[in-house]
């Protein structure tokens, strides 16, 4: 066989298809939780995953999300780009579009919502070595406007109501 027979073709992008896993597994420990796990989410549709108690669902969510490391051999794929889902990090499923809305929004409720921007995404330091606060309330804002959201970046996010909360954790705290 050839090089070219035996590498992956290329993949044309498909504009139906928004994601999709194709061979992926996950094990914790030698316990395999996922294993050779196929999902197709067609753009303009609307999935649940069902199941009991430790079938996988929250797994298979977090593996899309880069929270947890696949084995290697699977694929991710979003918008027509194929990744490896070995090499698949938060800061790629970020990039890709992908936005999740975990049970815990991880969201520090005493601080606001530019600070808990600063938490994950990093203080902007000032020519002197400070914090940027103006440049901060700057970045967050326009996370916020980019999502259509109107909230105030120097609310406190236990000021928010749940919904608002919930956005600001997808608008990339």
């Amino acid at each position: 066989m050839t090089a070219s027979e035996t590498a992956d073709p290329p993949m044309a992008p498909r504009s139906d298809i928004a994601v999709q896993l194709d061979g992926v597994t996950k094990s914790f420990e030698g316990v395999t939780v996922l294993e050779d796990l196929s999902l197709t989410v067609r753009a303009g549709t609307i999935h649940a995953l069902l199941g009991g108690n430790g079938s996988g669902k929250s797994t298979t969510l977090k593996t899309l999300a880069g929270i947890y490391v696949a084995e290697p051999g699977g694929t991710i794929t979003v918008n027509g780009v194929r990744h490896a889902a070995e090499g698949w990090t938060p800061e790629r499923a970020f990039q890709a579009g992908l936005r999740f809305v975990h049970q815990d929004l991880a969201l520090v409720d005493d601080l606001t919502v530019a600070e808990n921007f600063g938490l994950v995404n990093g203080f902007p330091a000032t020519r002197l070595g400070g914090i940027g606060w103006r440049r901060l309330r700057q970045d967050a804002t326009a996370a916020l406007v980019a999502l259509g959201l109107a909230i105030d970046a120097d609310r406190r996010v236990s000021d928010l109501r749940p919904g608002g909360r919930t956005m600001v954790s997808l608008a990339g705290p």
